[in-house]
């Protein structure tokens, strides 16, 4: 819906359609909800609850507990932070890491100048391919400066929200920390 309503009557006329309201926050729920409107309760149950069993294993695999992340993505004067009820911050509490208080909006995101990258003060951050880890003003982000920073799929990380982009962020994260 939040992307997608304009187009609401028009895909109607072709098929029953069903969305979401808010397809980051929430979006486990969103599984579940799609499998009760496909008469796939059970399956969805099923395939949610596997995918976070998968998650609690490669958190303990490489160690989340006790390690803060931020997922980080360029936007015009500085970078946008994903919070903890986002798509992927959200997976990333899943696997037993958290991520540090700031200023959340309304869509549990904050955003920061390259002046005030200091504060992005987490021991691993994910930075969306939209954003050069080599680029000089992000040697102000701790992370960054330290060598725990991991370039990721802005498609999959931000916008690839469901089971299997989940899936996909599980074995980035493995990949990059096991």
């Amino acid at each position: 819906e939040l992307r997608h309503e304009d187009l609401h009557e028009q895909l109607s006329a072709m098929a029953a359609t069903f969305f979401v309201a808010e397809p980051a926050i929430g979006w486990q729920d969103n599984v579940l909800a799609i499998g009760r409107a496909l008469g796939q309760d059970d399956r969805a149950e099923e395939v949610l609850g596997s995918l976070l069993a998968e998650a609690a294993d490669a958190g303990q695999e490489v160690g989340a507990e006790g390690t803060t992340v931020h997922v980080l993505r360029h936007v015009d004067n500085g970078v946008r932070l994903h919070g903890p009820d986002t798509f992927s911050g959200s997976l990333l509490r899943e696997m037993g890491f958290s991520v540090p208080d700031m200023d959340w909006d309304d869509n549990d995101m904050a955003e920061l100048s390259f002046e005030n990258l200091d504060r992005i003060d987490a021991d691993v951050v994910f930075v969306t391919d939209d954003t050069d880890l080599d680029d000089e003003l992000l040697s102000g982000v701790p992370a960054v400066a330290d060598g725990n920073a991991y370039g990721v799929d802005d498609r999959t990380w931000i916008s690839g929200i469901g089971v299997v982009g989940a899936g996909h962020i599980i074995a980035d994260v493995r990949g990059f920390l096991a």
